[in-house]
């Protein structure tokens, strides 16, 4: 009896992380992607709204108590902020790249380079969904990772002067 229970348990387990997978976000990469024909459109500040984990589920600012802004201006300098505070700078170039997946014909991915603009320290896709957000994926590039965490930034409105 106990080897059945057990062996129910072991199932519902399984079943329940595949149950959990299978949510919206896993099919946020559509057509709604834009390959945009400049990378002036991703000049800017972008605040972070949150970053799905796959089983894990969705975590935003409030979850994990701080917030995160990600810089990219027009002389290729990246800064990530944390609660206002740089927490990487360097110096960033976009390429766009052939994709290897079925999903879209090609990808965009942002290389940030070391202090001398030497050596590539990581690449990661950059996806542009509509005109105000960003998406990327913690992976490899040239792979896909339906279940690596992907990060979601919102851009940043300039303020209104009165």
């Amino acid at each position: 009896m106990k080897k059945i229970i057990t062996l129910f348990s072991l199932l519902s387990l399984v079943l329940l992380n595949f149950w959990a997978c299978d949510t919206k976000e896993t099919d946020e990469l559509g057509p709604e992607i834009i390959i945009p024909k400049t990378t002036d459109q991703l000049i800017g500040e972008w605040k972070w709204e949150r970053t799905w984990t796959g089983w894990i589920g969705v975590e935003t600012p409030a979850s994990r108590g701080y917030t995160e802004t990600l810089i990219l201006d027009k002389n290729n300098t990246f800064k990530r902020l944390r609660n206002g505070v740089v927490t990487d700078e360097s110096h960033y170039y976009i390429s766009k790249e052939k994709s290897t997946t079925q999903l879209q014909d090609s990808i965009l991915l942002i290389h940030l380079m070391d202090k001398n603009k030497t050596k590539v320290l990581t690449s990661q896709p950059l996806y542009l969904m509509g005109s105000d957000t960003i998406m990327t994926i913690v992976q490899e590039p040239f792979t896909y990772c339906d279940h690596c965490p992907r990060e979601y930034y919102v851009r940043k409105k300039a303020a209104l002067i009165k």
